[in-house]
């Protein structure tokens, strides 16, 4: 299930740059297809052979319905935050929303299936990744303000400005330190106490190097927190961290 849902998460990232290829080459970010190292029509190329692999997986036994149900909402929200005409990366807060539910609620519950059977408890222990996801992707469109706008996108981040999209993304973040005490999720809600003072640097600066700080801490602590805690998962991060280092060099 693991390797089914990444590979359609990795379909998904494709998609979503080759949509942003024009506010990606403007903010210069993620070269190869803004730079036309990868033409697009490869890379689309690409993204379907990554999602009929991750549907082939997921119809191996055991697997059951309700991981081919995530599997499928997921790709299709995926699908839905980059393709026009509904673009939910473009709308403000519906940007953030589908990236709370898609990253915060729906991988949550993918990983839930794998040990537990889904029902409502499910939904209720994902409230504090929801609230966090929510509020890292807040801060990551302040860096890209300018480019979205000449791109005519609005984003969350154009569309509040600056220093109310930060105010709001350090209140989802206090939200995920207290549903996350309350649901006894001590990982996710000393992720959020840790990335707490950087967040309320950022809303208090309204500086884009305060926001990229912000929205990259979150991340790296919950999954050094996840390495302590379960090893394999660790030496995962580690591979993965020494290949975005080599991609980004």
């Amino acid at each position: 299930m693991f390797l089914s849902y990444s590979l359609a998460m990795a379909s998904i990232y494709v998609i979503n740059q080759i949509y942003d290829v024009e506010s990606d080459r403007i903010n210069k970010k993620l070269f190869l297809l803004p730079e036309g190292i990868i033409k697009i029509k490869d890379a689309a190329l690409f993204a379907a052979i990554l999602f009929l692999f991750s549907l082939a997986i997921a119809f191996i036994p055991p697997i059951d319905w309700t991981f081919r149900i995530v599997l499928l909402l997921s790709y299709l929200l995926g699908i839905l935050y980059s393709a026009k005409p509904i673009s939910l990366k473009d709308r403000p807060f519906l940007d953030m929303l589908s990236n709370g539910f898609g990253y915060g609620v729906l991988n949550f519950l993918a990983g839930w299936i794998t040990v537990k059977h889904l029902d409502v408890s499910a939904l209720l222990h994902s409230l504090p990744y929801f609230l966090s996801v929510s509020a890292i992707f807040l801060n990551t469109t302040i860096p890209d303000i300018n480019g979205d706008r000449a791109q005519g996108k609005r984003t969350t981040g154009v569309a509040l400005g600056e220093g109310p999209t930060t105010r709001l993304a350090l209140i989802f973040l206090i939200l995920a330190l207290f549903s996350g005490l309350f649901l006894e999720d001590y990982i996710v809600a000393a992720t959020a106490l840790l990335s707490l003072p950087f967040f309320a640097k950022a809303a208090l600066t309204r500086s884009i190097d305060d926001a990229k700080v912000s929205f990259r801490i979150g991340p790296a602590l919950l999954a050094l927190l996840y390495g302590i805690h379960y090893p394999h998962f660790l030496i995962l991060l580690v591979l993965t961290t020494a290949y975005l280092k080599l991609y980004y060099k």
